[in-house]
């Protein structure tokens, strides 16, 4: 590159990043732009709100104790009845979602965030990708 134009680190995560985000973070490594999608999309939301060491253990956290708590305590078959049901999902969102609106909180909006954040959705009726950068994060994030 040339001129005063400087490189820009993006974080792009899916859903097991947390430790990857940890040890960027110790290595002095900080994004410009934080992009997820799935669980990456809340765990981006939350680094992009607070981008910082501690930030990421409370994250790590959560996680142990989300899914000690809510995914492990879920029946396999379930689960899979609920998926022949509704045709997109294994179960229902209201534990996740609640734990979004505990994590980020239910007004925050993308521009509010420390770092600028973007994540992306799928909708399996349309077959359509949708890419979320403004406006409401809650909702954003629980449709990726």
């Amino acid at each position: 590159m040339t001129g005063n134009t400087a490189n820009k680190i993006a974080f792009v995560l899916g859903g097991y990043e947390v430790g990857m985000l940890r040890a960027l973070l110790e290595a002095g490594i900080h994004p410009d732009l934080i992009v997820g999608t799935s669980i990456g999309s809340i765990q981006g939301a939350m680094a992009a709100a607070d981008p910082t060491l501690s930030g990421v253990m409370a994250m790590t956290e959560m996680w142990v104790e989300f899914v000690t708590e809510k995914v492990m305590k879920t029946a396999p078959l379930h689960a899979a009845a609920n998926m022949m049901h509704s045709h997109s999902h294994y179960g229902s969102s209201d534990a996740l979602h609640k734990l979004v609106v505990e994590c980020l909180g239910e007004q925050t909006r993308f521009e509010d965030l420390t770092v600028p954040f973007q994540c992306a959705a799928t909708s399996i009726e349309k077959c359509a990708a949708h890419y979320f950068d403004s406006g409401p994060l809650v909702p954003a994030v629980m449709a990726s």
